[in-house]
């Protein structure tokens, strides 16, 4: 009997965490060099010391998956070399969304963000066409 209590909380408990793991939002890959490899990338500059970096990117993780895998979302870590250079480089705020097409060209860039509504209007505007 004990045994089996133990058995089932085990299980329980197993089931709690993988529940939690998969309320987990994806992963952003920060594999820059994916961007002009054919596929439409936005990259997301995000500094996690910042609030409004910090909406964004839960914004947008709210809406990605509208748009992936057609459109590759990158993330550009502001606290990494390589993700400050990109914005260094591109001279982009730590709380911005840029939009390349499928050679690497920069089409857009969306930052000031203030509500879920105008990502999703940028998105819309600039990215879906691309994607097609």
């Amino acid at each position: 009997m004990r045994k089996a209590v133990i058995i089932a909380s085990v299980v329980v408990v197993i089931g709690i965490v993988v529940f939690m793991l998969s309320r987990l939002p994806a992963v952003y890959d920060t594999d820059l060099s994916k961007i002009g490899a054919g596929v439409p990338a936005a990259v997301l500059v995000h500094d996690h010391n910042t609030v409004d970096s910090i909406v964004l990117m839960q914004d947008l993780d709210r809406v990605r998956g509208d748009y992936e895998p057609a459109l590759a979302l990158l993330l550009a870590d502001f606290h990494h070399p390589e993700g400050r250079a990109f914005a260094q480089r591109h001279d982009l705020p730590r709380a911005s969304l840029t939009l390349f097409d499928a050679r690497g060209e920069l089409v857009a860039i969306y930052d000031r963000h203030r509500e879920r509504g105008d990502l999703v209007g940028f998105l819309e505007q600039q990215a879906r066409p691309l994607m097609r």
